[in-house]
């Protein structure tokens, strides 16, 4: 497949999929689309056989004239049944997806039927949660543009187009804030801040072209509201996370675009280890279990519980501008 021709169906499919898919007399229509050895395969789901075989005058010629010659099925299937999930037929596009939080998130979107896609650039921890959860997986670096666009269109050849993007990626650093390395701050907000924004704008163009709204959700964190002694090199970009989250929701939400975000507290995952839960829990007269569990309920908050909260957002389509705080409560987290 030439460049031009693979250019053209990266815009046309999510104009197919929105086409297909809009419209409140089908709101769950299951929809994919994929690439295959004849051309390309749409599987309209739940769509009226009369749709088949045709395509939509919402296809500008533009981007049909480099499709001449490309094999394209449009036949109805099957409609999502009874025990397909919440999310059947949605495509959700997953960054930082090879972490603690990133693996338990794909694992709940897909329970509920979702189609996720999982972005990082851990290449062996993409080919173990490939593995394990049969979720695609594409290696990319969220902070270079130009490799972010390139994943998302290949999530674009693959689904067919995209609902959800839950922008995940991050990782925490320290220092005092006097004494960080300029080099080093810049770094953090390269992946803290920037690369939300570079994964919100490549999706953007997605949700554009389908024209049928879209949900960004954020992966922010309680440093953004509650910040921590010399945590300000992670919790400064998340703070303007936070920003970037609540821009978004008043900037797009006219154009059916959501936003919201997560604020988690302790986590077991990469960002906070064992061997640093040991250390903080020293450091404070606890035990390790007593650290993680010092929250208003006494109980360690999982990975699991962060990704069951990003779903609840997602299952709730009045809801915008948003944060939801999952942290067993605490009262300097509370926002107010």
């Amino acid at each position: 497949m030439d460049a031009a021709t693979r250019q053209a169906l990266v815009a046309a499919l999510p104009v197919l999929r929105g086409h297909y898919s809009d419209g409140a007399a089908r709101p769950d229509l299951a929809w994919q689309a994929g690439i295959g050895a004849e051309g390309i395969e749409i599987d309209l789901g739940a769509a009226p056989a009369a749709m088949a075989g045709r395509l939509p005058a919402a296809l500008p010629a533009a981007l049909r004239d480099p499709l001449r010659g490309i094999a394209i099925r449009l036949a109805p299937g099957a409609a999502p049944g009874p025990g397909a999930g919440a999310l059947a037929g949605r495509i959700v596009a997953v960054t930082g997806a090879a972490g603690g939080i990133g693996r338990a998130i794909v694992e709940v979107f897909a329970a509920a039927g979702a189609r996720p896609v999982g972005l990082d650039r851990d290449r062996r921890g993409l080919e173990d949660l490939a593995a394990a959860t049969g979720a695609l997986a594409l290696a990319c670096d969220i902070t270079d543009p130009a490799a972010a666009a390139a994943a998302f269109d290949e999530v674009v050849l693959a689904c067919g187009g995209l609902d959800i993007l839950v922008s995940n990626a991050g990782a925490a650093a320290q220092a005092p804030i006097a004494d960080v390395s300029l080099d080093r701050l810049r770094q953090s907000f390269e992946l803290n801040f920037f690369g939300h924004q570079i994964a919100c704008q490549a999706a953007m163009r997605v949700f554009r072209r389908q024209g049928r709204g879209g949900l960004i959700l954020f992966n922010i964190s309680n440093q953004s509201v509650n910040p921590g002694r010399d945590f300000g090199p992670y919790g400064i970009p998340k703070a303007a996370t936070l920003a970037l989250m609540r821009q978004y929701a008043l900037d797009h939400g006219r154009e059916g675009i959501r936003a919201n975000g997560v604020n988690a507290g302790r986590i077991r995952t990469g960002l906070l280890t064992d061997t640093v839960i040991a250390e903080r829990a020293r450091a404070r007269g606890l035990t390790p279990a007593a650290y993680m569990a010092g929250n208003l309920i006494g109980a360690e908050v999982t990975a699991r519980d962060v990704a069951e909260a990003f779903l609840h957002l997602a299952l709730m389509p009045r809801v915008n501008a948003a944060v939801l705080t999952v942290d067993g409560g605490a009262m300097e987290t509370c926002l107010r």
